[in-house]
């Protein structure tokens, strides 16, 4: 068994100390939450200082080196010791290790987006077919010199399979789909009077679904004035949404942080999840599902692993306006199938996507990499 659990990052803790706010970042949280107790759990990432720093279940330590690959050959030659483990939290930092003990996490496919949603290199954007193609090869290259993958959906390990053929066969890919907190488990069911309510609670980013979102809303409010929108995020596309849908009595834009989400989706009866690719098992989708609402998802990426459509929320295609305006439009019109399908999501959620399953699969993949 080893005894200690090594996690590299691009970034965990700011200069300031403060924690950085991002998806990798409450990952990596979560892994401290479900290893800290049983391991020496420590971060690792570069900083313009070094220095160490102490939270609740992780110790992060910063060190003022040039690359992340000089980070983890510092690791590897001065932490790590017999059956320790490594775990690279995503592939993206585009690092080799020759330690044999590793587990790489692939959070999901970016590159089923069209090109110009996802690089402004305009040779990239000229030649779209022939960057695809570079870009898949490069994805390959940066998992390359794994043996163990933690994958968040399905759909990256089918796409190795497809697009590399036997390299798949060895390398030992572990999906274990992304969970939803205790606390979503707790929120009453929703409140099935009027207003209905309608969260779309997303980065504003345009491969988010983001105009699309907003001029559906638009024609649903038109046709449906009592319902309730509530956009809860910040980015880029926030101008272009509201200039879309115009934040009024009908339309609030709000911002909080993910500890604010419970009180939120308390709130709503529908959680739509519209985004036009790069999704694995969305987290939005499973607070959703944990919470017993009726969820609207894309069927992209990793949301058709945990959303089966009909049963337990409803699957529309990417940039379809007028599926995702159906969609709503029949959620609005049937309390029955509302709560029908937020019942059956939540089960499965429960069954699933709790964080005690999470946790039992990372042990599971710990164990199996310590061999």
């Amino acid at each position: 068994m080893p005894s200690k659990i090594v996690v590299i990052v691009a970034k965990y803790v700011r200069g300031d100390g403060s924690l950085e706010i991002g998806g990798i970042e409450t990952y990596v949280s979560q892994l401290a939450r479900a290893f800290s107790k049983t391991y020496d759990f420590s971060v690792y990432q570069r900083a313009a200082n070094a220095s160490i720093y102490h939270f609740d279940d992780v110790k992060v330590v910063a060190l003022e080196l040039e690359n992340f690959q000089m980070l983890v050959d510092y690791v590897e030659k001065n932490i790590l010791t017999a059956n320790d483990i490594l775990i690279i939290s995503t592939e993206q930092l585009n690092v080799f290790t020759k330690w044999h003990r590793t587990l790489v996490i692939q959070h999901g496919i970016y590159w089923d987006l069209a090109v110009k949603q996802y690089t402004s290199n305009n040779l990239a954007r000229l030649l779209p077919n022939i960057y695809k193609l570079m870009d898949n090869f490069r994805n390959y290259q940066r998992i390359k010199n794994y043996n163990n993958v933690v994958c968040v959906d399905y759909a990256y390990s089918n796409w190795m399979r497809t697009f590399i053929g036997d390299y798949a066969k060895n390398t030992n890919f572990t999906v274990i789909p992304n969970h939803a907190d205790d606390v979503f488990f707790l929120i009453d069911p929703p409140c099935e009077k009027e207003p209905i309510s309608i969260l779309f609670a997303r980065r504003f980013m345009r491969f988010r679904g983001t105009s699309e979102f907003a001029n559906v809303a638009q024609k649903i409010l038109q046709h449906y004035p009592s319902v309730q929108v509530t956009l809860c995020g910040d980015g880029p596309e926030l101008k272009q949404m509201q200039r879309i849908l115009p934040p009024s009595a009908s339309v609030n834009y709000i911002r909080a942080s993910h500890d604010e989400m419970p009180e939120i989706i308390a709130r709503h009866n529908i959680i739509v999840v519209p985004s036009l690719g790069s999704e694995g098992t969305s987290l939005s989708a499973i607070e959703g599902m944990a919470a017993g609402r009726a969820v609207v998802a894309s069927a992209v990426g990793g949301l058709t692993n945990i959303v089966l459509d009909g049963y337990n929320g409803l699957l529309v295609q990417p940039a379809n306006e007028d599926d995702l305006f159906r969609a709503l439009e029949k959620l609005i019109n049937d309390p029955a199938l509302r709560r029908t399908l937020g019942e059956q999501a939540r089960a499965i959620a429960k069954e699933q996507l709790s964080f005690a399953n999470w946790s039992i699969k990372w042990n599971a993949a710990i164990n199996e990499t310590a061999k």
